[in-house]
């Protein structure tokens, strides 16, 4: 999703110690990029602290602290280690494009030529899986999209339950069993 330079910076901005993310073990962070690192070199114990299948922290701070919405979206659909870490990185690339300004083709296209041949596998590689992550991100978001979809198809039922089992309908069915009840008790006494 496309960002403009302010909320980039924004986001990539190191928040005021207040607003820190405070790990498990006691490590404190400021900023996306601090996060990321920590987040490669914490405890697994600490990881699964922070990231449960209820709840994940780190979408939480991203969300309410860098307020990044797309980011949080994507970190809390993940609960693997190395995916939120390739998303986070992901953001951050592109949050420094957003801030950084774009080269022009000729200069992009000199630098293309001047790479030597070894390094442009691993910039191939390095484009291999960035295009990774962003599928995976783009896969994170659609099932979003999908959830969104089926939680208004589930309150569209609960109300639709509601209207059915409404407080006389209820009370009808029950003077219906316990009438029905009472002839039976009726049939059985005098049979």
């Amino acid at each position: 999703m496309k960002v403009s330079k302010s909320d980039a910076e924004h986001i990539l901005r190191e928040v005021e110690p207040e607003k820190a993310f405070i790990f498990h073990n006691g490590h404190v962070v400021r900023s996306l990029e601090e996060l990321s690192r920590t987040i490669k070199d914490i405890s697994e114990d600490v990881f699964k602290h922070h990231v449960t299948e209820d709840r994940n922290d780190f979408g939480n701070w991203i969300e309410h602290v860098l307020k990044d919405t797309t980011l949080a979206t994507a970190v809390r659909q993940a609960n693997d280690r190395k995916l939120i870490i390739g998303i986070i990185d992901h953001r951050i690339k592109e949050l420094k494009s957003a801030v950084e300004e774009k080269l022009d083709t000729k200069k992009a296209v000199k630098k293309i030529k001047i790479i030597p041949h070894g390094t442009r596998d691993i910039a191939q590689e390095e484009k291999t899986e960035k295009d990774k992550i962003k599928r995976k991100v783009e896969e994170i978001e659609k099932r979003e999209r999908k959830i969104s979809e089926l939680e208004e198809k589930m309150k569209d039922s609960q109300n639709m339950l509601k209207q059915f089992f409404t407080k006389e309908f209820v009370q009808g069915l029950l003077i219906g069993i316990l009438f029905s009840l009472l002839v039976v008790l009726i049939y059985i006494k005098f049979s």
